[in-house]
């Protein structure tokens, strides 16, 4: 019973899969009013780009310190190029996750997709130094959600949000991951978060596309946005970062987040 059980839930994913974009294509529009009313975006300059934490003036960072870094991230490396936000999580930010997240909102998604794609190009806009050394193409890597999870929720929020963001700024999204079943994060403290790891792989799917790009070459330099919804302590963000440069070494990665808790 348990494996039939198992086989109805997923057939009903698949069929959702199928269908989705084209049910949410048709419903967005003809009800445009659907849209749901969004928080403003942080302004450049209120948040650190090297670890996405909230600036003060009591975090400003040395002199010499790279731009819209804080002091705490000062003589620390970090594996990411920048990380461009949208906002703190909660208040409407968070409303507008969890709508996702656990209301299986895909127009929510696709919204925070856009806005978040609207805020990566505002931060390219007002850095030249930081557009010009990494304006090359860039691919889209959704974090990924453990298919049993995916299952239970009915959708898989992080590839919603990174499919909207692809379009938006017309990089390619690459499902280049899948992440192994474990106990779910928001049950864990902060400690326990920060020590998990081995939970990310290298999809087989994934090496023709990674073929095509020439991610096997050890020379190749490539570019990659990680997408996530929330950033807590950014473990799952630094696991994903560590898989990709493990394939490409010389890759340059970037991560874009709704909300950093």
């Amino acid at each position: 019973m348990r494996a039939a059980h198992r086989w109805l839930h997923l057939g009903a994913l698949i069929e959702r899969e199928l269908f989705a974009s084209e049910l949410t294509s048709g419903v967005s529009a003809s009800l445009s009013t659907g849209r749901r009313s969004m928080p403003v975006a942080d302004a450049l300059g209120t948040w650190c780009l090297r670890c996405g934490a909230t600036l003060y003036g009591v975090d400003a960072a040395p002199i010499h310190w790279p731009l819209h870094a804080c002091a705490a991230c000062a003589g620390r490396a970090s594996p990411f190029a920048g990380i461009v936000r949208l906002g703190v999580h909660a208040g409407g930010w968070r409303d507008s996750v969890l709508a996702v997240k656990y209301g299986r909102d895909r127009r929510c998604g696709e919204q925070l997709g856009e806005m978040l794609a609207q805020q990566w190009m505002r931060t390219c806009d007002a850095l030249p130094l930081w557009r010009n050394e990494y304006g090359g193409a860039w691919c889209v890597v959704p974090v990924p959600m453990p298919l049993a999870r995916r299952i239970e929720r009915g959708i898989d929020h992080a590839q919603v949000i990174a499919q909207a963001f692809g379009r938006a700024t017309s990089m390619r999204v690459i499902r280049a991951l899948s992440q192994q079943s474990g106990v779910n994060q928001a049950r864990l403290d902060r400690s326990a978060r920060v020590a998990r790891s081995g939970r990310m792989k290298w999809r087989l799917r994934a090496r023709a596309m990674c073929n095509e790009l020439g991610v096997q070459r050890e020379t190749a330099v490539h570019q990659w946005v990680i997408v996530d919804d929330v950033m807590t302590t950014g473990a799952t963000l630094r696991e994903v970062a560590a898989v990709i440069h493990a394939r490409a070494p010389g890759a340059r990665i970037a991560a874009a987040v709704v909300a950093v808790a």
